[in-house]
């Protein structure tokens, strides 16, 4: 087994887990598995932080670390493209993995935060000897922006981990559930807008959304919910860890994935293992993988009539349910074997 060193956004607290921080932990743990050593090399970056906090946690703390490993790895492994501006500073061999490719306005606050997210990816896929894509759609974006060869392109599902399971002793509630970044690409204000209009169905009165998660356009989402008059059935949570999230898809009748882009979107399969019917837009750009046992609305409206139905009729929500949960129950279960071959590959 060779040595290999992780370039990963971080470190988290079991409050904050991302889904590239979980993504981590899953390659860390399949590395763990195999030998006694894995190097993490974190780095971070918030404009909170302000300018000299943000450099040295961005550069300075991650060049320190990779000088002490004195270039003792085999391998480097960018956990996400953001991270793999630290490939070109390593001799090794050299992977990342790329959850999805952004556009303008989709991801990071503004136009710098678009601009470093660019740089970084171009400078990565320059730099890497094999890029592993989250889903065929992400391996054909790359394919379209980079120019590049499918060939040095694998794609590698992420598994789900364990702890995302139907529990004993809880009952569904009348409850749209949300798990999401707080970002423009994530479009949590449709999800709002259809949730306003659901309100207005019989019997739908009494109805809460619950959206776990922060980020830049919660202050916004929050003032829709105001303007829109539903302030009092909506809810929003952050904080959560993963046995609170798991609870809570456990606890919503009808979970929501808003966004308009997904390089994956695991929270689909995260809802399913635990028996919650998904719903999403017909129109956005998600893996088929991911969304072929979900339920696509055409637009709002649509959306909020199968939040109704989905509330109403328990007959309904158990059949999705129950479908999904035997292919959500086996995806990306061969994630751990097929990473450490790709790097024995590598290597040999």
């Amino acid at each position: 087994m060779p040595s290999v060193t992780l370039f990963r956004r971080g470190p988290e607290t079991d409050t904050e887990k991302s889904g590239i921080g979980r993504y981590g932990d899953k390659t860390e743990r399949a590395i763990l598995a195999r030998t006694e050593r894995c190097e993490n090399i974190f780095f971070s970056f918030s404009k909170r932080d302000g300018i000299l906090s943000s450099l040295r946690r961005s550069l300075i703390d991650p060049l320190m670390q990779l000088m002490n490993l004195n270039g003792s790895t085999d391998i480097y492994h960018a956990t996400e493209e953001l991270s793999g501006m630290f490939l070109p500073l390593v001799r090794g061999r050299k992977i990342v993995t790329f959850h999805h490719v952004s556009a303008p306005g989709e991801d990071m606050s503004g136009p710098i935060g678009y601009l470093i997210w660019k740089v970084a990816a171009a400078v990565t896929v320059r730099s890497a000897d094999i890029i592993l894509a989250a889903s065929p759609q992400t391996r054909d974006e790359l394919v379209k922006t980079y120019k590049l060869d499918s060939k040095v392109i694998e794609v590698l599902t992420a598994e789900i981990g364990k702890q995302f399971r139907t529990l004993e002793n809880t009952e569904r509630t009348s409850t749209v559930g949300c798990v999401s970044s707080l970002m423009p690409r994530k479009n949590v204000a449709a999800l709002i807008r259809s949730f306003s209009e659901a309100l207005k169905m019989p019997g739908m009165s009494d109805t809460k959304l619950i959206i776990c998660g922060k980020g830049p356009e919660r202050d916004g989402l929050m003032r829709l919910t105001r303007e829109l008059g539903i302030e009092d059935n909506t809810e929003f949570v952050s904080g959560l860890t993963d046995d609170e999230i798991v609870r809570f898809y456990n606890t919503v009748s009808a979970f929501v994935l808003p966004s308009s882009h997904e390089g994956l979107g695991l929270t689909v399969i995260e809802a399913q293992r635990c028996c919650a019917p998904v719903l999403y837009f017909k129109d956005a750009r998600i893996p088929e993988e991911v969304i072929r046992y979900a339920v696509p609305c055409d637009g709002e409206a649509e959306m909020a009539e199968q939040i109704r139905r989905l509330l109403s009729d328990e007959t309904y929500r158990n059949r999705i349910a129950d479908t999904a949960f035997e292919y959500a129950n086996g995806f990306g279960e061969d994630f751990e074997e097929r990473i450490i071959d790709i790097y024995e590959r590598l290597i040999r």
